[in-house]
């Protein structure tokens, strides 16, 4: 009987679950915050409008000479809405082109990725594909201190939408994105 009783608690719960939508169909504000920028801060220009962000960069796995650079945004909850990685950067000063995609080790170019979030943070409402025909899809890292551990730059890159989302916008053109933050082991 006790199984019974248990069975049916379960049920009971497993039935008041909510479906979520499809990704395409969840709406999310697009009103957006930096967040905490206890690692780094970006700020410039998102689709012409004064943007700010969090930066976090990392050492590559593979190489210790090269870093991932990830510029997130978040809801007023402190939820993740967007995520800019820019990966397989060499520690060194100069200008860089971004690509889409991941940068592979000695490729000579940056790699690109740039989604937006809903929920929790945790659900992927829109990826976005790099706009390759804009020529000023490029990274400019004009100071690196590796006695510090600390990163400056400035990014100008341009996305498309690859799936279509009422809530999202259909291009997304993040420049003079100046940066500068901690590079984390």
């Amino acid at each position: 009987m006790k199984k019974l009783i248990y069975f049916a608690i379960l049920l009971s719960f497993l039935s008041c679950q909510k479906e979520l939508p499809p990704p395409e169909e969840i709406e999310i504000d697009l009103t957006l915050y930096p967040g905490e920028q206890k690692d780094g801060w970006g700020e410039g220009l998102k689709n012409n409008e004064t943007w700010e962000c969090s930066v976090q960069s990392l050492f590559h796995t593979d190489d210790p000479t090269r870093i991932g650079v990830f510029f997130n945004s978040y809801n007023k909850d402190g939820f993740l809405r967007e995520d800019i990685g820019l990966n397989d950067i060499p520690i060194q000063v100069g200008t860089f082109p971004i690509k889409f995609g991941y940068g592979d080790i000695g490729n000579d170019f940056i790699g690109s990725i740039y989604s937006m979030s809903g929920g929790d943070g945790h659900v992927l409402v829109g990826y976005y594909d790099l706009i390759e025909s804009k020529l000023e899809n490029q990274l400019e890292v004009s100071e690196v201190d590796t006695t510090l551990k600390i990163i400056k730059g400035k990014f100008t890159v341009a996305f498309t939408l690859s799936r279509p989302n009422a809530s999202l916008p259909e291009t997304v053109q993040f420049k003079d994105i100046d940066f500068e933050c901690d590079i984390v082991e």
